[in-house]
């Protein structure tokens, strides 16, 4: 529900201004969802928002289907960017916002990009200029499934940061999940994408000690961060799109990365950075939640006049803030 101006794209379209006509079935000249306007009960509703990765929503959706995710989360996804929420002003009650309803899905694409620029933004605001450094730590790879690989390399993570010499050098920061798949030879290679807080560590002796709690790895990379800006960047996106996209069209292994990354955390903070909630979106304090755009669509002049008024007034919404007046005879408790 949150909106965002630091959103950033690759492949995929920027999200639309909170009125985007494309973003839902309105029509025009009520701005109310006719009976026939209504999405079907099933198969993907398409908007303007999910244009850039049609294909491999489709993928994604199959996927969630063959696996029987629960039913709340299919249908979010499914109908994702197809309503809207009304939000009403703490200070003027005659005041509204209307606010594009998505579905926040880990793989859903555009939802994603919007979460990555939160997590970019709180990032860059934490790190301000202190001294930081950039450390990736990687486990050998053979044919294990992709559980039992994630299990050690998060297990191993743990036990390392048990160690006195990371106790001593390290004072908290946060680590990213990220994926990589060899079509080729149908393997995982995950690792860990780290941003510390703390003094200097020595890189030669943090190897020996990655090797000694993961049995068998030893390569570590680790720099002072010079760029924070562009680390930032670099870093983020493993929070949202920890997988390649190559795996979205190999069934078999998206299947695998939904059922296994289910319910797993794919950033870790720790140390003093723990009680740091990295994808939080700034909170409003002056809007309050008003009603849904469904409940406005089937609001009855007689028995609901408030909600047919602001369903009447919808189209004469600020394009690019999405305000509103709705101007009642009575004002409303």
């Amino acid at each position: 529900m949150h909106q965002t101006s630091l959103y950033n794209s690759d492949n995929v379209s920027a999200p639309p201004a909170p009125l985007d006509p494309l973003e839902t079935p309105v029509n025009a000249a009520t701005g109310s969802c006719s009976e026939q306007e209504f999405p079907a009960a099933s198969g993907l509703i398409d908007t303007h928002r999910h244009s850039g990765w049609r294909h491999r929503r489709q993928l994604i959706y199959d996927a969630y289907t063959s696996l029987a995710v629960r039913h709340s989360r299919v249908e979010a996804f499914r109908s994702c960017g197809s309503g809207w929420w009304i939000l009403r002003s703490k200070t003027d009650s005659e005041q509204f916002r209307r606010v594009p309803d998505y579905c926040h899905d880990r793989w859903c694409v555009p939802c994603s990009r919007m979460r990555q620029a939160t997590i970019r933004h709180n990032l860059a605001q934490h790190l301000g200029d202190h001294p930081h450094r950039f450390l990736t730590l990687t486990i050998r790879h053979h044919q294990e499934p992709l559980r039992d690989l994630i299990h050690k390399l998060y297990d191993s993570f743990r036990r390392l940061r048990q160690r006195p010499i990371w106790r001593e050098h390290v004072t908290g920061g946060v680590a990213f999940l990220e994926l990589t798949y060899n079509s080729t030879t149908h393997s995982w290679h995950p690792h860990l994408h780290c941003i510390l807080e703390g003094s200097y560590l020595h890189r030669p002796e943090l190897s020996r000690i990655w090797l000694s709690v993961t049995g068998d790895s030893h390569n570590v990379d680790i720099k002072l961060v010079r760029d924070r800006l562009a680390v930032v960047d670099y870093i983020s996106k493993y929070a949202t799109a920890p997988l390649p996209a190559s795996v979205i069209h190999q069934a078999d292994a998206l299947r695998e990365a939904i059922m296994v990354l289910k319910g797993r955390r794919m950033l870790i903070t720790f140390g003093g950075w723990r009680a740091w909630h990295l994808a939080r979106p700034p909170e409003n304090h002056d809007w309050s939640m008003y009603c849904h755009s469904n409940e406005l669509a089937l609001a009855d002049a007689d028995s609901e006049p408030d909600k047919h008024n602001v369903q009447s007034m919808l189209h004469t919404a600020d394009p690019t803030t999405g305000i509103f007046y709705v101007h009642f005879d009575d004002i409303p408790p």
